[in-house]
């Protein structure tokens, strides 16, 4: 039982601690079972890995099963229950993609996140700054500055998406600061 706030952010720093592990291990083991069924055929760990983690709540195994799936090419599902295990397509080779990404960092359609759509996030911060500056929200202590001074940037930025727009700082543009240095 927790009876301090000292034990509590003792607990938690555990437990951030172990979730991390967790991750990095999970990391190790799908890399080294790739690395098995390109180099030996044998698909036995990729199997493992997935069946034996799909119980534990603290790994997202359909994260981790796309993630394997998008690296390895030339494998199925076969069986059921307890029989269920990866196969090699017949009549295909096993093709392992290079590993460019970290299996938590992959999102359940088996491909790296989607890139940033900076265009619509600029919209979004854009309609909080008008709302901060009409009093419908607030901006943390200090950012109020911040929130105005990043406004005109972005609404020229909005309605330009396709042009390049030159930032500056106390009227001062980073070429004008680069020169000055020079």
């Amino acid at each position: 039982m927790i009876t301090s706030i000292k034990q509590f952010n003792s607990k938690l720093s555990g437990v951030i601690r172990s979730a991390k592990s967790i991750r990095e291990n999970v990391q190790h083991l799908a890399v080294f079972a790739i690395a098995q069924a390109e180099e030996h055929g044998n698909l036995t760990p990729l199997s493992d890995l997935i069946k034996k983690t799909k119980p534990l709540r603290t790994i997202r195994t359909a994260t981790l099963e796309a993630f394997i799936m998008a690296h390895v090419q030339g494998i199925q599902w076969a069986g059921k229950g307890a029989t269920k295990a990866l196969k090699k397509i017949k009549g295909q080779e096993i093709v392992v993609h290079e590993i460019t990404s970290l299996w938590y960092d992959h999102d359940d359609d088996g491909v790296d996140a989607k890139p940033a759509d900076l265009v619509a996030r600029a919209k979004t911060l854009l309609t909080l700054l008008h709302k901060v500056d009409a009093g419908e929200a607030q901006a943390k202590e200090g950012q109020e500055l911040f929130a105005k001074q990043l406004m005109p940037i972005l609404e020229l930025y909005v309605d330009n998406p396709d042009q390049e727009v030159e930032l500056a700082v106390d009227g001062e543009t980073p070429a004008m600061l680069q020169e000055q240095a020079s």
